[in-house]
């Protein structure tokens, strides 16, 4: 692996080290202000570009005095210089760098303001890689190369700060994206990853990040600071009519097979999509690695545990009727049939006995899931918002497992054996509705919002579970029990959030907010268990232990008054709230009925501080209640599995989270840092006692003392030239946790420790080859306050390495390569384990429309999925079924007609 490792990095530097024989560079330096105020101007973009062709050379921001220095620009070359920024017209100037010259100093850039859009119109066709418009940070996609047939997702990883893991998640600046809309308007609802990896590349003009706000947030234009963020990718205007899609089907060895097609039709504001796939290669959803618009890929199928045969379809619509009113929704359809084989070995540490727990599961489920939403946006003039999102999932789902487990102890002598097989079948359907409304009034910054949230969930399940436990005593005598029992489950849920907000100004920066909130929410659930009778040979018997008739319900009211001040470098939010919350817990067949108060008093705190255009720091605190779930305050003991009983408490009261975060970021066009510190305190957190009573027996409660710290910092460095581009990330994390937990009714503090390094490269070369090596290491330990015979501290390493090469011209060699190392793995399994996917892609027809492609799963035959979890009373080792080796020969037809 050191060798593979070394080889490619060789190669990366080789690749650089010969560009910059051929060709010297220079420097640009200058300076940029406003004609009008005669004041720098910060955060304007400089691009530079080759006069011959107007490709992007590179480009730099200004900083704070408006001065900006452009590196690597070539001798001898005409170029082309624009300065850029949101709100005046640009500069473009063509100018070359003798070979004698190091740097050349233009004279100061004035930059006037623009009165007319005709002006920007004149530079269109040369736009800068980025802009900065106040809280928006806008790319050019044109500026970033991507692979031919490339999609949304080839774009981002080109992007600066911007990061896509191996199963899609993309951070922008180390936040979390969690939206991405296509003009403004949602695409197959809130899956971003259908988006990412579907919608091809070619076709989008910009990609803008913003802060991912609430609806009340974004009209009230308040902030907390630690928003994640949201993209919005704009199409080209000769990209917004005509039919695009793709077509795929493979089929390989082992009778492996994927197939999938996607459909979209753009006439301006309206867009019809349709999306549908089915395969036997785990993959379950329709963001899956290799269903992308034609673009290769060594994200292979069979990941996950266990083997997944899926098919799925959805269809997505999207209009804007008027100005006034826009609508989208969506239909999704899954069925998936999944088996799976699971073996344990679990070491139990008691604080006075020790012993082993061995079991062999074997598993089979099938879903079948629909899912259909519709939203609606409606302004009936401009000081008016009008919101509704609507959903509807229903999802119909059989099961069967069977489980043969042994307790031994540490001498080998047996404790107890259980055999059984448990079935079930459920009908589970969850609709909902959210409801926005907002209005300004004629005074500026004075507004009124509503809000309505809305949820219910029903259940109906049908179980049967059959089993044989045989308990041994030390006399060598041993006692039986035998299980066979079925039981119908009905389950009823609601919860209701109405709230409302109004926001007075008292002076241009100042303005106060008052918020009021009211939560409803009740819940039912039956339960009715009959045993087999051998006399009537039905199953009559009624079992009141596993039978019960449960209702909760719970209401809270929650005013809240906060203050906000903004300026160009302040923002700030003080507030505090206090909420009063009841809950009640009947249980008919325990007869038992407990009403629980509470009054909660949490401030609120927002400021941030805008030392930069493009650096702030942000401190932030913020308190919320969590709800125990209705499975953990039924008192009904979950008997699927004989030997791990799981009971539930309705004595549980609510969790309160204070949670405390600074966070300080600078970035400017190539480089990006940022570091967080956060604390928080976690009273009546809710955890789980266990105790051994001839079986393990697990029960939530309350425990206090529990909180926890983190810390993290992240660096990203991007180098750019007219061939090749090159980023480098660094990312360190660390945490502490302290949990308070019961192991046979005495008290265990448990402490952990966290700490890990990243380090990622990503290379391109033209469209050659690409190379994205990555690297972690992570340090775990936990220190248990019972008594502790286990050793808990473990490294953990993982280096990936993914490799495009795109030679010859139509010729595309993929490798995924993936080396996980843990150094407490379970004896007898290697420590080290190598992962290696690849494909063989060769691009048909006069325009590369179609791909012949062999894909190759793991090559070493080396997948598997073997963990070890290591808590306060048990260490586990776990072994489960997976995918193995398989070739697939697929072919893809990416279609795209655009009206002319």
């Amino acid at each position: 692996m050191r060798s593979i490792a070394g080889l490619i990095l060789l190669t990366l530097f080789l690749f650089a080290d010969v560009q910059a024989q051929r060709t010297r560079y220079a420097t640009l330096k200058g300076t940029v202000i406003d004609s009008a105020s005669r004041q720098p101007v910060e955060a304007a973009t400089v691009s530079v570009f080759l006069a011959a062709d107007s490709s992007l050379i590179t480009y730099a921001i200004t900083n704070k005095k408006g001065e900006f220095l452009v590196k690597e620009i070539p001798q001898a070359k005409p170029c082309r210089v624009m300065v850029s920024y949101s709100g005046l017209s640009s500069f473009v100037q063509e100018f070359i760098i003798s070979p004698e010259t190091k740097e050349l100093i233009i004279n100061t850039v004035e930059l006037r303001k623009t009165f007319s859009e005709m002006e920007e119109v004149v530079v269109s066709a040369q736009r800068p890689p980025v802009m900065i418009k106040k809280d928006t940070v806008e790319f050019n996609a044109g500026s970033f190369k991507t692979p031919v047939n490339g999609v949304v997702e080839d774009l981002l990883k080109q992007l600066p700060g911007v990061e896509v893991d191996a199963e899609g998640n993309i951070t922008i600046n180390g936040k979390k994206v969690s939206k991405i809309t296509v003009d403004g308007k949602d695409f197959f609802g809130s899956d971003f990853k259908i988006t990412s990896k579907n919608l091809p590349r070619d076709i989008i003009d910009k990609i803008q990040v913003v802060d991912y706000k609430t609806r009340e947030a974004q009209f009230n234009k308040t902030t907390t600071g630690n928003e994640d963020k949201a993209i919005n990718l704009t199409l080209k205007k000769d990209k917004k009519k005509g039919v695009f899609g793709r077509a795929s089907a493979g089929y390989g060895t082992d009778k492996r097979y994927e197939s999938g097609a996607s459909l979209n039709y753009f006439n301006g504001p309206l867009q019809l999509n349709f999306i549908g796939y089915a395969n036997n290669t785990n993959r379950q959803s329709f963001s899956g690695g290799d269903f992308s618009m034609g673009k290769p890929t060594s994200s292979l199928g069979g990941g996950g545990s266990g083997i997944t045969e899926t098919k799925a379809a959805g269809l997505n619509f999207s209009n804007e009727f008027t100005k006034k009113l826009r609508m989208n929704g969506s239909y999704f359809y899954n069925n998936s049939y999944m088996i799976n084989s699971t073996t344990a070995r679990r070491q139990n540490i008691l604080p006075d006995t020790t012993f082993f727990y061995n079991s062999a599961t074997r598993t089979a489920n099938e879903n079948n899931a629909h899912r259909v939403h519709l939203n609606i946006d409606y302004k009936p003039d401009s000081m008016t918002d009008v919101y509704v999102n609507a959903f509807l999932n229903s999802s119909l789902s059989t099961s069967a497992t069977g489980n043969d487990a042994t307790s031994t102890s540490t001498k080998g002598i047996p404790i107890n054996t259980a055999t059984n097989l448990f079935t079930g079948n459920s009908k589970d359907n969850n609709t909902g509705i959210e409801a926005f409304f907002g209005r300004r009034m004629n005074k500026q910054g004075r507004g009124f919002t509503l809000n309505m949230n809305y949820n219910t969930t029903n259940r109906k399940a049908f179980d049967t579970n059959k089993g044989n436990t045989v308990f041994f005593k030390p006399d060598g005598s041993n006692t039986e029990d035998s299980l066979d029992q079925q039981s119908n489950t009905t389950g009823n849920n609601y919860l209701i959030t109405l709230s409302a907000s109004w926001t007075e100004p008292i002076s241009k920066p100042l303005s106060m907010i008052f918020r009021y909130s009211y939560t409803s929410g009740k819940g039912n659930t039956d339960k009715i268990t009959n045993q087999y009778s051998p006399l009537t040979g039905q199953y009559d018997l009624f079992d009141s232990t596993f039978s019960n008739d449960f209702r909760n319900r719970h209401l809270a009211h929650a005013p809240n008054l906060s203050v906000m001040y903004s300026t160009e470098k302040i923002n700030a939010n003080i507030g505090a709230g206090i909420q009063w919350l009841e809950q009640e817990n009947v249980s008919a067949q325990q007869k038992n009925n407990l009403a629980q108060h509470y009054t909660n008093i949490f401030p609120s705190a927002n400021v941030g501080y805008r030392f930069s255009k493009t650096g702030n720091i942000n401190l932030n605190y913020n308190g919320r209640s969590q709800q125990p779930s209705i499975d953990q305050l039924q008192p009904v003991p979950d008997n699927s599995n004989t030997l791990y009983i799981r009971l539930g408490n309705p004595d549980l009261k609510p969790s309160f989270f204070h949670n405390v975060n600074i966070n300080l970021q600078q970035y400017d066009s190539k480089t990006y840092w940022n570091a967080g510190l956060g604390f928080g305190i976690i009273s009546n957190q809710i955890v789980y006692e266990t105790w051994f009573d001839s079986v393990q027996i697990s029960r939530p409660i309350n425990s206090n003392g529990n909180y926890n710290v983190s810390y993290n910092l992240n660096f990203s460095r991007s180098w750019k030239k007219k061939d090749w581009s090159l980023r480098l990330t660094f990312g360190n994390n660390g945490y502490f946790n302290r949990n308070v937990s019961f192991s046979n009714k005495i008290e265990n503090i448990t402490k952990t420790y966290s700490l890990s390094q990243r380090i990622g490269l990503s290379y391109t070369f033209k469209e050659l080859i690409t190379l994205m090596p990555t690297f972690v290491i992570r340090y775990n330990d936990s220190r248990y306050s019972i008594r502790q015979t286990q050793q808990t501290e473990n490294i953990t390493k993982n280096l990936t390495m993914n490799v495009f090469f795109n030679w010859p011209k139509r010729l595309i060699l993929e490798n995924n390569l993936q080396y996980n190392y843990n150094s407490r793995t379970a004896p007898g399994f290697p420590k080290g384990v190598t992962m290696w996917n690849m494909a063989v892609n060769y691009q048909l027809f006069k325009n590369r429309q179609s791909l012949l492609r062999l894909s190759v799963y793991d090559v070493l035959k080396q997948n598997t999925s073997i963990y070890r979890s290591i808590t306060p009373t048990y260490i586990e080792d776990t072994q489960v079924q997976v995918l193995q080796q398989y070739f697939l020969l697929s072919f893809i037809y990416n279609l795209k007609r655009f009206a002319r």
